[in-house]
């Protein structure tokens, strides 16, 4: 997780920019002043998410660097005392990584299915809004591409709701008849 931290730190760092503004005085700049301004959400999640599809996976090779512990010398100036490590490519076909690319050890869990293992509950069942304004919510997205099923249910809802004398609060009681489920 910390890791995770660091590198979204280092991308809204690396994505800020300088913002100006100039104080006009008889149609010339008198003083310009200028700061450091960071970038918009969504251009920093669009950055995050395209270094997360070319992300590639990556093991931790050891080479020993050929002196042991300390070697001829006591340890002064000679061979590594440690073996070295450094992060290989899972898959030889593919370059090496780069300090800037975003890389993994371990696969992600698959989210659509449910994996006690991992903490997964998985999208089966869960309730899913065809209706709403939202982003991801109002094509269920959350169904992982396998589509939703309507059932007509009627539950009583609050709804309505006004705010009366005293911090009172009136509501009325609404049937809500269409639920949508994850396949």
């Amino acid at each position: 997780m910390t890791v995770v931290v660091v590198v979204v730190l280092q991308v809204v760092y690396n994505l800020a920019y300088m913002g100006c503004k100039c104080h006009m005085l008889f149609g010339t700049c008198m003083v310009k002043i200028c700061w450091q301004q960071l970038a918009d959400f969504r251009s920093v999640g669009n950055f995050l998410k395209e270094k997360y599809d070319k992300s590639s996976a990556v093991q931790l090779v050891s080479h020993n660097g050929g002196g042991g512990a300390g070697g001829a010398n006591g340890g002064r100036g000679g061979a590594a005392r440690w073996p070295r490590r450094h992060l290989e490519a899972v898959n030889e076909r593919l370059k090496a990584p780069t300090v800037s690319d975003l890389v993994h050890v371990n696969a992600s869990p698959e989210y659509c299915e449910r994996n006690e293992t991992h903490g997964v509950p998985g999208t089966v069942g869960p309730q899913c809004s065809v209706t709403s304004e939202g982003a991801t919510e109002g094509r269920c997205v959350t169904c992982c591409d396998r589509g939703y099923d309507t059932s007509q249910v009627t539950v009583e809802k609050q709804c309505g709701c006004k705010e009366q004398l005293h911090w009172n609060v009136d509501c009325k009681l609404c049937p809500w008849t269409d639920q949508f489920l994850c396949k």
